[in-house]
């Protein structure tokens, strides 16, 4: 279990630091476009699956950060109760919340995550890998990328090697939600934050006034629907983006990050707001005023 717990961790790092990858060297250009949004839609749903996984032991760690994702899918106008009774069984907590969750983890993301993962890795392969650009050398104007086997598939056995006695470690060392600190959830169960990759969401909230509320022809919008109107707007940014790229030549070499300034500095403005957002989800333990996070979060992204 705690092997399963951190290499679903250490996947969902590697996806975006995967991404920031692909961003920051132009690889998402034409004729990539397709696979940048698959791969955006495969973060998505790791971050998605480790979501409804560890809400499963019930104990007062997930049952608490569990709750927060039912009463963010709730705030969504007009459908929101509908949408979380149905992802959640009923009501969260409830004794059909386990079960409803234990199969959209173990079957239908599993399922969708396979296909694709199939579809992204089938691209690549007829897109051929990215390749520096110094291979021009070698094959002007062509894109030979690096054969898959026995090169690619050497590397990837030895990095499968080395992740495999990391996540060992990792999950010898740091024992996954032991009972003797996450006991059974109650009334006295102590304040818990969701895992690293909510952070950026929980902090975005810690800095909205609870009583804020806003009326729209008569549809009550409370603080919480920012939990789900900020991420939508990130991952609708990521599917636009490259076809927002001024630079859309087609892609033939990684790009050097340096430069393309604007797109370095616009994509290190995003990865600081992560940042800046989740020093927010701190903001009771610093002590920090919620002025002073507004203008770390706001200051942060126009600093890079």
């Amino acid at each position: 279990r705690s092997i399963h717990h951190w290499a679903a961790n250490v996947m969902i790092a590697a996806a975006f630091l995967h991404m920031v990858r692909i961003l920051l060297t132009g690889a998402y250009k034409k004729p990539r476009e397709i696979n940048w949004i698959i791969g955006i839609c495969l973060l998505g749903f790791s971050i998605f699956a480790a979501f409804t996984g560890y809400s499963l032991p019930f104990d007062a760690f997930s049952a608490t950060a569990t709750k927060i994702g039912y009463n963010i899918a709730s705030s969504l106008p007009i459908i929101g109760h509908w949408f979380a009774g149905v992802f959640f069984g009923g009501q969260f907590p409830t004794e059909h919340s386990i079960p409803r969750l234990n199969a959209i983890h173990i079957l239908w993301l599993p399922l969708l995550l396979g296909v694709l993962i199939v579809g992204h890795v089938l691209i690549m392969y007829l897109q051929k890998h990215t390749q520096p650009r110094y291979a021009e050398k070698v094959a002007p104007g062509k894109i030979l990328g690096v054969p898959f086997f026995p090169q690619q598939a050497l590397i990837m056995a030895v990095l499968f090697s080395f992740f495999v006695g990391v996540v060992a470690i990792l999950a010898a060392v740091f024992i996954a939600n032991p009972i003797e600190v996450f006991g059974p959830p109650g009334p006295s169960t102590p304040e818990v934050k969701p895992e690293w990759y909510f952070l950026w969401i929980y902090g975005f909230l810690q800095m909205i006034p609870s009583d804020w509320n806003l009326s729209v022809i008569g549809v009550e919008i409370g603080p919480q629907f920012l939990g789900l109107v900020v991420p939508i707007l990130v991952v609708i940014l990521g599917f636009i983006f490259p076809f927002l790229d001024v630079s859309r030549r087609k892609f033939r070499y990684l790009e050097l990050p340096s430069r393309f300034p604007w797109r370095t500095g616009a994509a290190m403005g995003v990865i600081g707001f992560f940042m800046a957002s989740t020093l927010a989800a701190y903001r009771n333990d610093l002590g920090l005023s919620m002025a002073l996070c507004w203008v770390i979060v706001v200051g942060t992204p126009l600093l890079f």
